[in-house]
């Protein structure tokens, strides 16, 4: 049986630039939608035309990637099947971040490639799918070492998951809204132990987002953690300006028997 491809909806103001994008998709298998603006995604999504992924350009008439990520994740919080990526002309920056801090799963740049974006585009596949429980493969995997790694039944019990801590974590300042919650190493770890579990790569730039403190101050505790051998890192073979981040087999060992311990009970 052929594999199922997602909708995806290209939005970009440029027309040739949102033209390529589109051709290269439907090299790729993909069912494709275009739009020149946010408002018009925005229609497409409520007029339930199915789709899965909407790459934004960071860039817009009406939106910037950042206010557009928002108010789609805001308007469409029950729709946990549908990923972002935006596109840029130079992931080295803080808009980048900001978009991945605002909701975005991952980004493409320029110039475009066929292998890249199908890279990008199954990484967001795996994303979305174990993230709504649909990816049978994966939740059996993960239900496998639970049990043979004798991890805390509270765990699992109160069904908890890695994405939920770190959804709940960033939420803490819609209740507490006079203070600042800083955590970088477990936030960090938290995304890379999320990452390793589903066997997805990390870049560099989402890992800086998760941290939830400037670029500059994460770049100082990625490198820290690196230092102490908690963490890996690597170029891209294909892209060697795109760098990657993991923990190592050991600090994964270490956080799974850490998450083990938590038994909430209020």
């Amino acid at each position: 049986m052929d594999e199922i491809k997602d909708k995806i909806a290209v939005v970009d103001q440029n027309d040739e630039a949102r033209s390529a994008l589109s051709k290269l998709l439907k090299m790729l298998g993909y069912d494709v939608l275009e739009a020149p603006t946010g408002a018009d995604l925005l229609k497409m999504i409520i007029d339930s035309r199915g789709i899965n992924v909407a790459i934004i350009n960071i860039h817009l008439s009406d939106f910037d990637g950042v206010s557009l990520i928002k108010e789609i994740r805001h308007r469409h919080r029950s729709n946990k099947e549908l990923s972002i990526l935006v596109t840029t002309a130079d992931p080295d920056t803080t808009e980048v971040v900001e978009c991945l801090k605002a909701g975005a799963d991952d980004y493409i740049h320029y110039p475009l490639r066929l292998s890249k974006i199908s890279q990008n585009l199954n990484e967001a596949g795996i994303k979305r799918r174990s993230f709504t429980g649909n990816n049978d493969r994966l939740k059996f995997n993960f239900d496998a070492e639970i049990k043979s790694r004798t991890i805390s039944h509270s765990l699992t019990e109160n069904n908890l998951d890695l994405r939920s801590i770190i959804k709940w974590r960033k939420s803490r300042e819609e209740y507490f809204k006079s203070l600042r919650f800083t955590d970088p190493y477990w936030d960090i770890l938290l995304e890379l132990t999320n990452a390793f579990q589903q066997g997805v790569e990390s870049p560099l730039l989402s890992v800086y987002a998760a941290s939830n403190v400037p670029m500059s101050t994460a770049a100082r505790y990625v490198q820290a953690l690196h230092e102490k051998g908690l963490v890996t890192r690597w170029e891209d073979p294909m892209d060697r300006r795109r760098i990657c981040v993991s923990l190592t087999e050991e600090t994964f060992e270490q956080m799974r028997e850490c998450m083990g311990q938590i038994n909430i009970d209020l």
